[in-house]
């Protein structure tokens, strides 16, 4: 019989995770077994996380696709919120929130559009609500304000007339 369990060692720099495979059997041997690979695959987990500690995590910028991943989740996130009965400004808090937790922790702060450069929290938060919001508009158009609707198009137009100059 074959169980898996994950074990998180977490440390200041980085979170490393390795699934360990416990086997059984009957018998001594199985058991003496099974904590000698608990002991060495622990051992091995904790010295990758000591090591990834002393050297700085190059983390590269999100792509295209990840943020439309990343996007959509929100979105549906909010417009789920919003069903509940949650007001707009908490719902959108509720959605954007896993978007931009992924984009600062794996993303170090980089999206496509950073150039490889890292966005302040303001500039990051900014684009994920409107990106969050805009994506919800395709959702459930309904459960989003129309204040924030109207905001929202003449941002877009605005974008437009400023791309055909």
């Amino acid at each position: 019989m074959t169980n898996s369990w994950l074990v998180q060692f977490e440390t200041v720099a980085t979170v490393s995770t390795c699934h360990i495979h416990v086997v059984r059997s009957f018998g001594t041997v199985g058991d003496m077994f099974s904590k000698i690979f608990l002991a060495v695959a622990t051992n091995l987990a904790f010295a990758t996380s000591v090591l990834a500690q002393g050297q700085p995590a190059q983390k590269r910028a999100a792509t295209p696709e990840e943020m439309n991943t990343y996007t959509v989740i929100s979105a549906v996130t909010l417009c789920q919120a919003r069903k509940l009965g949650v007001d707009f400004e908490k719902s959108l808090t509720i959605g954007a929130t896993g978007f931009y937790s992924a984009v600062a922790q794996k993303h170090g702060m980089k999206v496509p559009e950073s150039r490889g450069k890292a966005l302040n929290e303001q500039a990051l938060s900014n684009g994920i609500a409107l990106m969050t919001t805009a994506a919800a508009m395709e959702f459930c158009k309904e459960n989003i304000p129309q204040e924030t609707q109207d905001r929202l198009k003449a941002a877009s137009d605005q974008l437009k007339k400023g791309g055909a100059n």
